[in-house]
């Protein structure tokens, strides 16, 4: 079971995320921060983001949000440079240039909140 640590609680899949290391989400991740801004004046939303490999380029986190990461997910950063070669996306993960941030929950579930 995941905490609820504000009012609304949204999860990276509902915005068309896929956990398989090789899909990009960047637009789940820009689509799901651009609703929770939304949420400021009821007091933020949660963003779970459940077990699996996500891969993103670079993007915004918003304020009055909290960032949950579940046990076993990991998020993937690549430069936005690997983005530019869309034929990278059909290749596994192991093709991607993963910089400048992995965050990644190995043990137990971990949240940043701001």
């Amino acid at each position: 079971m995941l905490p609820k640590l504000r009012p609304v609680v949204l999860n990276l899949t509902d915005f068309g995320g896929v956990g398989d290391g090789i899909t990009l989400n960047t637009a789940a991740f820009e689509s799901a921060m651009l609703a929770i801004s939304k949420l400021r004046k009821k007091g933020g939303g949660q963003l779970n983001v459940p077990p699996g490999d996500w891969l993103t380029a670079p993007f915004n986190l918003t304020s009055h949000m909290t960032l949950f990461l579940a046990e076993g997910a990991v998020i993937l950063g690549i430069d936005e440079a690997s983005v530019l070669d869309m034929s990278n996306l059909a290749k596994p993960k192991k093709e991607f240039y993963c910089s400048p941030i992995t965050i990644q929950c190995l043990r137990s579930n971990r949240w940043f909140s701001g």
